[in-house]
């Protein structure tokens, strides 16, 4: 037998609570789904009882602390690790219950098998944005925690909405006013003439307008 100690309540749950709804759904939009499903299969090939401890985290319990340490470690590093995740055909459930499917369930694995190309500016402001964080707090977020923050409740619904145009670069500035005949003199900045005015060049970069005062401030 092995029992498995962690703080991680998300982590049991998913392993325990959530795993019989998960494969009669065909993992429909659990995230994560093909670790925890080589997790999964990892644990049901053992021959003996495998059982989960839930401890409090950061009270000074030693394998917590180095396992939190493990972790952030493995956050931090450039590229993820390769890692096994291969399973089986006869521990690999494939489809979901009809039974246990909805329509909308269904609309969202559809969803989940169309090809995904991302938007180049949005590729590209992500890289921005995650080694600017890395150089100022010497973490490297991941794109899903750099997208989750944009999202914060704490945020108002309209500073929200700004993030997100301004991470997908659809604000009516620069280069999209150079495909459009006769307008294209908009995408140069207002205030220094420069050419192609990005975000970056309003907020941050240009000698014209306010914003050096605006930073000053904020600081």
């Amino acid at each position: 037998p092995i029992t498995f100690i962690t703080n991680s309540r998300y982590a049991i749950n998913c392993l325990t609570k959530h795993l019989p709804t998960w494969e009669d759904t065909g993992w429909i939009g659990v995230v994560n789904s093909k670790f925890i499903k080589a997790t999964v299969y990892q644990l049901r090939k053992r021959s003996a009882q495998t059982s989960f401890e839930w401890i409090k985290g950061h009270n000074g319990q030693n394998g917590n602390e180095q396992a939190d340490k493990l972790a952030k470690e493995g956050a931090n590093k450039p590229s993820a690790d390769e890692l096994d995740l291969h399973i089986p055909d006869d521990f690999n459930l494939q489809g979901a219950k009809l039974s246990a499917i909805t329509q909308a369930l269904a609309y969202k694995g559809i969803q989940e098998h169309i090809p995904f190309a991302p938007r180049r500016k949005t590729t590209s402001n992500l890289d921005v944005t995650q080694f600017t964080i890395q150089e100022l707090t010497r973490q490297l977020e991941t794109d899903t925690s750099i997208w989750t923050g944009c999202r914060h409740k704490d945020l108002s619904k309209k500073i929200r909405q700004f993030i997100y145009k301004a991470m997908h670069g659809t604000h009516r500035i620069g280069e999209y006013w150079t495909n459009i005949p006769t307008y294209e003199h908009r995408a140069q900045c207002t205030h220094c003439n420069a050419n192609n005015e990005s975000m970056e060049h309003i907020l941050t970069d240009c000698p014209q307008n306010a914003n050096s005062l605006i930073w000053s401030l904020a600081r």
